[in-house]
């Protein structure tokens, strides 16, 4: 859970100064345009310039200037006649003043603003209301059950229970990923991060209405109800988008364990500064399948597997999963990110290794990489690197040994650069002395340096902790992985103060490392990290080895940061256009 826990904000009205009001005129609720609730009859759109009145006038004002801008004639008790009230018209008349009148509606500004959140939640019908206000809302409910559902179907009557049950599962798959702490449950301010993740409108309202409903289901007062689990924000949630009881029931059959994905907290390390994106060339290329644009605020649903943040619990889930060579959940369906649905977002490649050419890469990383949807531009000169870092969201750097000279200050300074827009680095080594480029950068932002040679060669076990030797660490990195290789022939950092262990190799090193918000970055804004000892394991011989095609892939998919961007509503792609 989040150690900050969003508090509510208590609302104090001003009394006004004037000695007595005009009690409130009653008025009867109108069939169609208008809708009662509370001391008040009134319209959508009278209660929206009520409140905008509200904030260019003094709420000491009793009654605002009419539309001719006449201020209508104020009536008040005499004193005689306020010295002979009773306490209940003493009570009715301090009500009173707390009122303003706009149209044809007495009301307080409180009541305006519970009035347009009733409006929002009970979506009035599109009749009711001329400005289609209402219907909007229940288009974009829509909309994030498609979302969820990956389908077009909007009436309730043609989801069937498999949709209902794929739903569940997306939904169970965002609270692991705000459930950064594994704790099994999320505060207040966990539970906004999940319906922005979901492409929804945060409002404190919003917050307040799943923690009343959560209540309600525990039959205690709002106030007891400080986090909830799983099960309870499924439901809700289910309900809610569903708008049938058939949801509630598919919700609690879908229950799986809820381990969490986003990051573990394994071994503490700090990192660098912000960055941006990256870009695409002459050699990019990308999958046909489309992707929720950018410009609008799509679903983390669109972009991630029901599966993320999901290791063992998989085949513990679905006993019929079928399992590869290394006993890893066979098929794409199992990795973090989905099929085609990444071509709005491209890598560019810095190879420096010879042997790491354009055609190995091709059909090894970078064939999989394109069936996500990820442009690929490829390079293997550092000044080519350099000129396209800001078209890119991601950078691979693959280190050399040659020494870079009079071109290392202008590289290092491009990295920066990147990374402090947001640009995720995938920051490769291997044995002594290849890690030349990667050592350069990795002073400059973490202020650590790779060096040694270890065999390597062995496989790593998932674990409660990656800083055993021969484990590797629950993260959303390794999703759908349970096996998987360390790399051969593979070196180490020196310094992990401000990096965070995701694998230890059977030598007892680090052999995959990383940064991430709230673990080793400096700022929100900059890039993700990831450091890999062993980049041989792309190579013909070692490709299909345990785990490591997923591994790969997934750490793109990553450091594009989505999670964290969709969850505090930041844009998703930073590169230059």
């Amino acid at each position: 859970m989040s150690s900050s826990a969003g508090k509510r904000k208590a609302v104090v009205e001003k009394k006004s100064e004037s000695p007595a009001a005009a009690s409130p005129k009653t008025v009867s609720p109108k069939v169609g345009s208008k809708k009662r609730t509370g001391t008040m009859a009134a319209t959508v759109e009278e209660a929206k310039k009520f409140l905008g009145d509200d904030e260019s006038s003094s709420e000491e004002e009793d009654t605002p200037k009419s539309k001719k801008g006449k201020t209508p004639e104020k009536k008040t008790a005499s004193p005689k006649t306020a010295a002979k009230a009773s306490p209940k018209a003493k009570k009715d008349d301090d009500k009173a003043k707390k009122m303003k009148r706009a149209g044809t509606m007495d009301v307080t500004v409180a009541e305006a603003k519970g009035f347009l959140d009733d409006d929002d939640e009970k979506k009035v019908k599109s009749r009711d209301i001329k400005d289609g206000h209402a219907t909007r809302g229940k288009a974009h409910a829509k909309e994030v059950l498609t979302d969820l559902l990956d389908t077009s179907k909007a009436k309730p009557e043609d989801i069937t229970d498999d949709d209902r049950q794929k739903a569940a599962s997306r939904l169970r798959m965002v609270f692991r990923l705000i459930d950064r702490d594994r704790s099994g449950v999320v505060d207040r301010e966990e539970i906004g991060a999940a319906l922005r993740s979901l492409g929804m409108k945060f409002t404190q309202a919003k917050i307040t209405k799943v923690f009343k409903a959560v209540a309600a289901e525990r039959g205690v007062a709002e106030k007891k109800v400080e986090s909830i689990t799983a099960d309870e924000f499924v439901k809700y949630m289910m309900v809610k988008l569903h708008g049938e009881k058939k949801a509630a029931a598919a919700s609690s059959s879908s229950s799986t364990t809820t381990t969490t994905s986003s990051s573990p907290a394994p071994k503490k390390t700090s990192a660098p500064a912000p960055s941006p994106s990256a870009a695409s060339s002459s050699s990019s290329s990308s999958s046909s399948s489309s992707a929720p644009a950018l410009g609008r605020a799509g679903s983390i649903a669109n972009f991630y597997t029901q599966f993320a943040g999901m290791h063992d619990e998989i085949a513990s889930a679905h006993p019929a999963t079928a399992l590869d060579a290394h006993a890893n959940p066979a098929g794409p369906e199992f990795d973090l990110g989905l099929e085609g649905a990444f071509n709005q977002f491209t890598i560019l490649v810095g190879s420096f290794q010879p042997h790491l050419a354009k055609p190995l890469f091709d059909r090894n990383p970078g064939e999989h990489l394109r069936n996500k949807g990820f442009n690929i531009v490829f390079t293997n000169s550092l000044s080519e690197f350099i000129t396209l870092l800001p078209k890119a969201d991601i950078a691979w750097i693959v280190s050399f040994m040659n020494d870079r000279g009079s071109e290392t200050a202008k590289f290092v300074q491009a990295v920066r650069t990147f990374h402090e827009r947001g640009g995720g680095l995938f920051i490769w080594g291997d044995n002594s002395p290849l890690f030349v480029e990667a050592n350069l950068v990795l002073r400059d932002l973490l202020g650590t340096h790779l060096e040694g040679d270890t065999p390597g060669g062995k496989e790593l076990k998932v674990g409660e902790s990656s800083l055993v030797p021969g484990q590797f660490g629950r993260h959303l990195i390794t999703s759908g992985i349970v096996n998987l290789h360390e790399g051969i022939t593979i070196c180490y950092p020196t310094n992990t103060d401000r990096l965070y262990t995701l694998g230890t190799s059977s030598n007892n090193h680090p052999c995959v490392s990383y940064a991430d918000y709230g673990q080793g970055l400096t700022s929100d804004n900059v890039g993700r990290i990831v450091v890999d000892c062993g980049y041989t394991k792309m190579y013909d011989e070692y490709w299909k080895t345990a785990g490591t095609r997923r591994y790969v892939v997934n750490a793109c998919v990553w450091l594009l940061g989505l999670d964290h961007k969709m969850a505090h509503g930041r844009p998703l792609s930073t590169k230059e256009a």
